[in-house]
């Protein structure tokens, strides 16, 4: 049965399956620092379906909304998806 909460996510991983092969270009490369303090690459995700979140501690609705992203990162990551949290400063 499909309810809101299982069909907001279906329809953002469709979206961005559909819409996947639609560009041009390729994104240009970009570097991360992760909290253990080792580099990554956006490279390293080339051609997985990734959801890039940016976020901040003091915006509510940012915070509000983690415990939804980390179930659909756990729920989906078998089949390749994975999720990246950028942190910013406002």
């Amino acid at each position: 049965m499909l309810t809101r909460r299982t069909l907001a996510p279906a329809l953002a991983l469709l979206c961005a399956a559909a819409l996947s092969g639609c560009a041009r270009e390729r994104a240009p490369e970009v570097g991360y620092v992760l909290l253990d303090g080792q580099k990554a690459s956006s490279q390293q995700w080339a051609g997985k379906v990734m959801l890039v979140n940016f976020w901040a501690t003091s915006c509510a609705t940012c915070v509000a909304e983690m415990p939804r992203i980390i179930a659909t990162h756990n729920k989906f990551k078998a089949r390749g998806y994975d999720t990246l949290a950028v942190a910013m400063s406002y």
